[in-house]
């Protein structure tokens, strides 16, 4: 940038191991940030305020099907560990940080937090084919949502949760085996209306968690 050398880094951070999911919040230096709306052609959105100018951020959700073009470019020829255009990660969402040299504000290596919105899941009250309403299908995983719902969560951990892999993280129970008015009536318990403080409203109960792969199904559960 200018006469500065090297002045731009980028960070790349994976959100997880199952694609759809997108961010919902982005914390720098445990400091919640604003993320403006109109993209830098080659980094993504930029951050606002004391930010703004110097530090923007692109985001994949898991679908990409090519390697970021900004990260090829820019970093194919680097002497260390180069992007190449098989760097794709295909099924993994992920963000990029991309900061211009300001020593006042970045004084060393960001500490970078996000917030996601979870992973997709199946909510058979979005099923018209199992009494909900909805075009929610068990076997089409395009059609699920993100969902803050306990027992929604609880539902997809005992029917199991397919991996990239193939594997499954979870209980592998048939539907048969999960009588869905019960599951239905403490979905719908959770997602019940009470008042806020200072108006408004919100569910009953809601639940997120950062859940690994070696994690025991059981323990989330319970």
């Amino acid at each position: 940038s200018g006469k500065t050398p090297n002045a731009y880094q980028s960070y790349v951070v994976e959100l997880g191991d199952i694609p759809g999911q997108d961010v919902d919040a982005l914390l720098i230096n445990n400091e919640l940030v604003t993320i403006g709306t109109t993209p830098h052609p080659d980094y993504g959105y930029p951050l606002e305020g004391k930010y703004a100018g110097y530090a923007w951020v692109k985001i994949y959700d898991g679908t990409q099907t090519v390697a970021d073009p900004m990260l090829v470019d820019k970093y194919g020829s680097f002497p260390e560990r180069p992007w190449n255009s098989n760097m794709v990660g295909a099924g993994i969402p992920y963000l990029i940080l991309t900061c211009l040299l300001n020593r006042e504000l970045l004084k060393s290596d960001p500490n970078i937090r996000v917030v996601t919105n979870g992973i997709p899941l199946y909510d058979p009250r979005k099923d018209d084919t199992v009494g909900g309403s909805g075009t929610h299908r068990w076997d089409d995983k395009s059609t699920w949502e993100p969902s803050s719902n306990n027992i929604v969560q609880a539902f997809n951990i005992m029917r199991g949760i397919e991996l990239p892999s193939g594997d499954i993280w979870g209980g592998e129970i048939e539907l048969e085996d999960l009588p869905l008015n019960n599951w239905m009536a403490g979905m719908n318990a959770c997602d019940a209306s009470i008042a806020r403080e200072g108006g408004g409203s919100e569910p009953a109960f809601r639940s997120g968690i950062e859940v690994f792969v070696t994690d025991l199904p059981v323990d989330l559960l319970l």
